[in-house]
């Protein structure tokens, strides 16, 4: 019945920033609103890398060229949206709130859906990219216009409860958390060295140079060789400052940069893991929030090791998931890393229990369950 009731709706999922084949928004949201019956089309940016992903023959795809800038890929979404016969248009980051604004007086049938990724206030105060005499003054005027933009859409959906808390909003909102698949195995296909994972964005306040100097420690304080494995983009002159670390140090051939993967070689790559590592810097948008990385090594049956905040610590005493510390105290937690590897019961505990409390309790089928009812209910206001 709900598949039937949506055949005659069509979305537009809009990025100007992410892939088109970002995790949150092709795997999960779009392959769901697919199954359920929507008819799919998504405008996003194109990937140059060393795969190819495969879009479902049933989504219609639009690629933005890398070489556009932000402000030419905005106006590339926002002329897509107008001439498109979508019923709702689904926005994905925070620049796009104008364009949203702007189609929904342009075209007052069409529903618009903002999905929040971050708190984007919050997120200006660590962004490396902005000079830090910019960020409080910019964070002001964001925080002054953002509600305003985000009362214009028909829906809101927040990718972390902790975003709420900072918005009173007018308009229907939902909660729909970036948790991942169930991958369907717990079989890991272990390495001979100790192999230490981490997914998502390499950057300096993610904790890169505290991973790899993780390693460089570790090398004098246990006997097992220890491998480390970092999964995502990186800045081509970060990745050289931490090569340059590691060869001085001697662990430059424990140390692997995979780069950007798809979907289902990440999933392989944990099938290999030991151990999965988030040692972010205490910034403001990441304290208060639960990153996606923790359930997909839960999903994966890793242990983890993450940086001690607060929220993160009750997360970790509630599920019994791994180990907290302080992402600036490495070489202690070297040390204790050390002795937990020796005798390995502890890793296999917290390993069982995370992967038993994501499959009670952490699933993306539970938030896909969320999003459809969501895309009802607003479809029929």
């Amino acid at each position: 019945m709900v598949k039937e009731l949506m055949n005659e709706k069509k979305i537009l999922i809009a990025s100007s920033v992410h892939v088109w084949f970002d995790t949150r928004i092709y795997y999960k949201e779009a392959l769901s609103l697919l199954n359920a019956g929507f008819e799919v089309e998504i405008i996003a940016r194109e990937f140059e890398g060393e795969f190819s992903p495969q879009v479902d023959p049933r989504i219609k795809l639009t690629v933005l060229k890398k070489s556009l800038s932000r402000i030419q890929a905005i106006k590339a979404v926002y002329q897509k949206a107008i001439k498109s016969e979508a019923d709702i248009i689904h926005l994905h980051d925070p620049e796009l709130l104008y364009v949203g604004a702007k189609i929904k007086k342009k075209k007052s049938s069409m529903k618009v859906i903002f999905d929040m990724h971050e708190n984007f206030p919050k997120a200006i105060e660590s962004k490396e990219w902005l000079p830090k005499i910019l960020r409080k003054s910019l964070k002001k005027i964001i925080s002054f216009l953002e509600p305003k933009f985000l009362n214009q859409m028909s829906g809101v959906i927040f990718a972390e409860k902790s975003y709420k808390k900072d918005y009173s909003l007018q308009v229907k909102t939902v909660d729909i958390y970036n948790l991942p698949h169930d991958p369907g195995f717990i079989e890991h296909n272990k390495n001979a060295l100790f192999t230490m994972t981490y997914v998502g964005g390499i950057t300096k306040i993610r904790g890169a140079m505290e991973m790899i100097q993780l390693v460089h420690f570790m090398r004098s304080k246990q006997k097992k060789v220890v491998q480390l494995r970092l999964i995502g983009p990186i800045d081509e002159s970060l990745k050289k400052t931490l090569q340059n670390y590691s060869i001085i140090h001697g662990i430059d051939q424990q140390i692997q940069f995979l780069g950007r993967l798809g979907y289902r070689e990440i999933w392989e790559e944990l099938r290999q893991t030991d151990l999965g590592l988030c040692l972010l810097h205490p910034v403001p948008n990441y304290v208060e929030s639960l990153p996606t990385k923790f359930f997909e090594y839960m999903a994966s049956g890793v242990p983890i090791v993450a940086s001690n905040f607060p929220l993160w610590e009750e997360f970790f005493v509630i599920n019994h998931v791994g180990l907290t510390c302080s992402p600036y105290q490495i070489e202690q937690l070297a040390g204790e890393l050390a002795e937990i590897i020796e005798t390995d019961d502890l890793l296999k505990f917290w390993a069982n229990e995370g992967r038993r409390r994501f499959l009670e309790d952490y699933c993306w089928e539970q938030e896909e369950a969320k999003l459809i009812t969501f895309y009802k209910e607003v479809s029929a206001k």
